[in-house]
């Protein structure tokens, strides 16, 4: 009888996985969402093969080629677009680059195969809202000003997979392929959550917060004033644009109210004064500081709406067939259209 030889067989990917897993991308992830379907490791122990992969990660994370093709090489994330980011609350921007690095290729990619003109001249938010509503909607809602940015030149993506445990903004305005792009991160259900977040970003474009030319991250690199003074503008835009004032601050005339009187409220002044019912309520939020109530109420007015799905149904004017096929499947699984 022959003795059986026991060997180890040393898996060709993992340098490359150890370390990427230590810049926040794991292997799952990396399998799943990255990597072409039909890959497996073992298929790297040919050179050739591993080189493809290299070329992948590369092309897809915008990581150093030879440094990913030295297995002691040090591998660093090195977000090349400039960008502007609402922040979430409690995280800093120096804890995004992940995020950044998966909303700029996102960005890129759609801004590749995207060939509407770009009109960015003279965007007022009075003159948006009153254009929107010679239309015959009743109030400007998510679908309506997705419409105005896609039909404007300015894509607008939803990033829906993120590596487990990585630290995310609210949405991020940047520059790609010589046009503004939105990627909102937010996760919400709530298509008015969003859509502050939307009016937000298209604010800093109207505002003229980032070029084509800026130098760098701005959020990031910005002093405290210049940023607190721009964020507020955008947030003024943004206001004025679904509510019509600047200033305008939904209150209660005597006591609070329960999320069905909000809910109630929220949608007879939303058909008398044009704005998303689910906006008022999230202002009455945010100057009441009753934020359960809000939620409550927002379940109320929108049911089983989802906000996911309205920014999918925008996604037929981009031409994802003209991409390869790697740039099609992260495009596909990071907005989940599959």
């Amino acid at each position: 009888m022959r003795d059986t030889v026991f060997t180890n067989t040393p898996n060709q990917m993992q340098d490359i996985y150890t370390r990427l897993r230590s810049l926040g991308f794991s292997r799952p992830f990396l399998r799943d969402f990255i990597l072409l379907d039909w890959w497996e490791d073992h298929m790297a122990s040919v050179p050739a093969n591993r080189a493809i992969v290299e070329s992948i990660l590369s092309r897809q994370l915008g990581l150093d080629l030879p440094a990913l093709r030295d297995p002691q090489g040090s591998i660093v994330l090195q977000p090349k677009l400039a960008a502007r980011f609402k922040m979430r609350s409690g995280v800093d921007a120096n804890q995004l680059d992940v995020a950044q690095i998966l909303a700029a290729r996102l960005a890129t990619i759609a801004a590749s195969c995207f060939d509407k003109s770009l009109m960015l001249k003279e965007l007022s938010a009075g003159e948006i809202r009153t254009h929107v509503l010679k239309g015959g909607v009743p109030w400007i809602g998510l679908e309506q000003l997705l419409d105005v940015c896609w039909q404007i030149g300015v894509p607008v993506v939803h990033l829906c997979r993120l590596p487990s445990g990585s630290k995310k903004m609210d949405g991020m305005l940047c520059w790609a392929e010589g046009r503004p792009v939105i990627v909102v991160s937010c996760q919400r259900k709530s298509p008015a959550w969003q859509l502050f977040i939307l009016a937000h970003e298209l604010g800093h474009i109207a505002c003229g917060h980032l070029l084509p030319d800026s130098p760098h991250i701005l959020d990031n690199k910005v002093d405290t004033d210049v940023r607190e003074q721009q964020e507020k503008e955008a947030n003024d835009f943004a206001v004025t644009l679904l509510t019509g004032h600047k200033h305008m601050a939904f209150r209660p005339q005597s006591s609070f109210l329960t999320a069905p009187e909000l809910a109630e409220d929220a949608k007879e002044l939303g058909t008398e004064l044009k704005i998303d019912p689910g906006v008022i309520a999230l202002n009455y939020s945010w100057n009441q500081n009753c934020f359960p109530v809000a939620m409550a109420a927002l379940k109320l007015i929108e049911r089983d709406t989802n906000a996911a799905d309205v920014f999918r149904s925008k996604y037929d004017q981009l031409d994802l067939d003209a991409l390869p096929q790697d740039s099609r499947r992260i495009y596909n699984c990071l907005t989940l259209t599959e």
